[in-house]
């Protein structure tokens, strides 16, 4: 948990953050580690040749294959 979060959530008048603050910052953390855990798996499925890295090649393939109805003018903005 980074310490900014919880220093956010400490109620000045206690100098202290309640369980149900706590709470809620961990919640949001974990969120946020789910969210991240997400795009990363997205990525390494765009991510064919394992590179590290997705070129606009990849941005095509992958989106023709996932939203074939996409125009190909979204996929561009999107990259």
């Amino acid at each position: 948990i980074e310490a900014d979060s919880v220093m956010s959530a400490v109620n000045p008048s206690t100098s202290g953050i309640s369980l149900e603050g706590f709470l809620d910052v961990v919640k949001r953390k974990k969120e946020a580690q789910l969210f991240r855990n997400e795009i990363r798996h997205i990525f390494t499925a765009f991510d064919v040749h394992y590179r590290g890295f997705l070129t606009l090649e990849d941005f095509k393939r992958a989106f023709s294959r996932a939203a074939p109805k996409l125009p190909a003018r979204t996929v561009l903005e999107v990259f």
